[in-house]
């Protein structure tokens, strides 16, 4: 285990076991960035999240087994990277601790907030990727398969079903706009009028096809759209 401190002092500290992570963590310590292997010394790291959270760190994996990915999201990790872990996939994941870093300065009023979940595990290939909810324009459907599209218009199919999304996603900023859509307010380019009382909604980055809300939903969306 490698941990960072971010700040006037940086710091490395680099720990091989469970006992010295959590004596080390005993001591008082707090990292901003971890990176973490599977196996340690004396068993495998996710026996240390057992006794501390971590939830002030931004934890990113780095190993030679596949098969923890799942269990890595649910320890919040942003990121899981496989063995030889490629330089610019490791320079990706560092900016994004680090932009959360920024986010959780700027942010420290809203720490009573609801929380929802921060990222989304994906699968590409053989492989696992974190999508950061800040990331994500919005969640549609095209033959069946469910896909995301990032801000950057990265689109990457997902395994979630949209109404499983749709619960976990944070009302305040996301929207089912039909039954293949879930939007990001910050997504919603043009809001036009549309046949039988319907709205079209023009999302950025641009869908390949027309996005219509029902006329059931348009004062619901609207209500949504002018209060968030």
């Amino acid at each position: 285990m490698v941990t960072e401190a971010v700040g006037q002092q940086s710091a490395f500290t680099l720990l091989d076991s469970i006992e010295g992570v959590l004596e080390w963590k005993n001591e008082g310590n707090i990292a901003d960035i971890i990176l973490l292997d599977i196996n340690l010394a004396d068993g495998t790291s996710f026996e240390i999240f057992n006794y501390h959270s971590f939830d002030e760190s931004s934890i990113i994996f780095t190993t030679a087994y596949d098969e923890y990915a799942i269990k890595a999201f649910k320890v919040n990790a942003i990121d899981y990277l496989l063995k030889p872990v490629i330089p610019e996939e490791l320079k990706a994941a560092l900016d994004r601790a680090i932009q959360k870093k920024t986010v959780r300065i700027r942010d420290t009023d809203l720490i009573d907030k609801q929380k929802f979940p921060q990222r989304l595990m994906v699968k590409m290939g053989n492989k696992y990727k974190v999508v950061q909810y800040e990331e994500i324009a919005y969640f549609y459907t095209r033959e069946k398969i469910n896909f995301v599209c990032t801000r950057d218009e990265r689109r990457i199919p997902v395994d979630f079903t949209l109404d499983a999304l749709e619960n976990m996603l944070d009302k305040s900023v996301f929207f089912r706009l039909n039954r293949q859509t879930i939007a990001h307010i910050d997504s919603i380019a043009q809001i036009l009028p549309h046949t039988k009382s319907r709205l079209r909604i023009d999302l950025s980055p641009p869908l390949d096809t027309e996005t219509v809300i029902s006329w059931d939903k348009v004062s619901t969306f609207k209500e949504w759209y002018k209060n968030n």
